[in-house]
């Protein structure tokens, strides 16, 4: 299962719980959402190093960010310590914003690639000739995944593409089997690749998408791009 998939819905899910505990009156659940919120970054953070077992500067910025804020949401800190967490983070973001240099034609070498970007702009090559899978996730971000230069194992490879408040772009060879299916909220996909002249043992493309006010965009490379 695609892992924005994972944490969006266990988010929604614990959300939704302090919903009903503070519609019941059980508990206030707005209080606890309104100090815990940040726990949503570190759990990314947790998703994306645990899958591909190494800290890359974007993970390394979801933990000690979200950190962070949580400790300042929870008011762990005291003092003047408190006061200054949210300017830090403030100022972080917009220097990240500003200079920090998007991941153009990075590429991905594994079987199973996996990405997540929050917040910046993301241009991705897989290049596996044995791709089985690939997981992206897009928050407030913009990702383009240029498939060109992979290959599907024999059964078909799959997709999972979550994008929440951002967009994510699949480039796919001429000549692919593209199935696209998912689960739109207040969002959507677009599949415009060429059904004509499809080998039956052409090459399979499985993209499973969930999209929340974002967009799926899964197309052939334009000539000029």
């Amino acid at each position: 299962m695609s892992a924005g998939r994972i944490v969006l819905g266990l988010s929604l899910v614990t959300f939704g719980t302090l919903a009903l505990l503070d519609a019941t009156g059980a508990a206030d659940g707005s209080a606890i959402a309104a100090d815990w919120w940040p726990t949503v970054f570190v759990a990314l953070g947790v998703v994306q190093v645990v899958i591909e077992r190494r800290i890359r500067v974007a993970s390394m910025v979801l933990l000690v960010g979200g950190s962070l804020a949580l400790l300042a949401s929870t008011n762990t800190l005291t003092g003047s310590t408190s006061g200054i967490v949210w300017p830090l983070l403030l100022i972080a973001v917009g220097v990240w914003l500003v200079i920090g240099r998007p991941w153009i034609g990075t590429p991905l070498e594994s079987d199973r690639p996996f990405h997540v970007a929050v917040l910046t702009v993301s241009r991705l090559s897989a290049t596996s000739r044995n791709l089985q899978s690939a997981d992206v996730t897009s928050i407030l971000s913009s990702v383009r995944l240029d498939l060109s230069k992979a290959l599907p194992i024999a059964g078909g490879a799959s997709i999972g593409a979550t994008a929440v408040l951002g967009s994510i772009d699949l480039v796919v060879p001429e000549g692919w089997r593209v199935e696209v299916r998912g689960i739109p909220i207040l969002g959507g996909w677009d599949d415009t690749t060429s059904r004509e002249r499809i080998d039956p043992e052409a090459p399979v493309l499985r993209v499973r998408a969930l999209v929340v006010l974002g967009g799926v965009d899964v197309r052939h490379k334009r000539r000029w791009s």
